[in-house]
């Protein structure tokens, strides 16, 4: 999955990259994710690969990975 963004010269994101773009990309593959329950390992401000986890239970969690590309 992809999320463009628009950056600078030396690949930093003009802000950063947020659970309701995540939830706005799943849905666009025709899965229904609640951006509340999407976190980040860390926060994602430069281009490249990333993970985010979605919390599907109390005790089931899965990793969506996820590239941040220039626009």
């Amino acid at each position: 999955m992809e999320i463009s963004s628009k950056a600078g010269e030396n690949g930093k994101i003009f802000g950063a990259v947020t659970a309701l773009q995540i939830s706005e990309a799943l849905k666009s593959k025709g899965i229904e994710v609640d951006r509340k329950k999407i976190t980040f390992k860390s926060p994602v401000k430069t281009l490249g690969d990333y993970q985010a986890v979605i919390d599907l239970h109390r005790e089931v969690q899965h990793e969506v990975s996820f590239k941040v590309i220039e626009a």
